[in-house]
């Protein structure tokens, strides 16, 4: 018998189960984010992890963001019950995109009972 163990959050009470997601690749197809959401339920997914190395599609141009694209990622995955896990959005990101980030995601518009924020890629 497995021990039970409290969670960690009681926003989370219990395992979060997904894995990365890439959607900035199909950002001229975005009706396949509707598919991937359906397919993301059916399996039982409940986190996904989103940003992943996504610079250039973050700042397509030095001082240019586009935050739209994930944007609209994270209200799916919340509208679908999931949590999105933002990850590293590069190796070397300039410092203006790290802010631009920061100040993006960090902001009042925030819902932090459908999304966590951990580093890392």
């Amino acid at each position: 018998m497995l021990n039970k163990h409290p969670p960690i959050s009681a926003k989370c009470p219990h395992m979060l189960h997904g894995a990365d997601y890439n959607p900035d690749q199909w950002r001229r197809t975005p009706e396949v984010w509707d598919e991937d959401m359906r397919l993301m339920k059916e399996a039982g997914c409940n986190a996904m992890q989103v940003g992943i190395f996504s610079w250039a599609s973050l700042e397509p141009t030095e001082g240019q963001f586009d935050f739209g694209w994930l944007d609209t990622i994270m209200d799916k995955l919340a509208a679908n019950d999931a949590f999105a896990v933002l990850a590293t959005h590069g190796c070397h990101p300039s410092q203006s995109l790290n802010l631009a980030f920061s100040h993006h995601y960090m902001g009042a518009t925030l819902r932090i009972d459908s999304l966590l924020i951990c580093g890392g890629g």
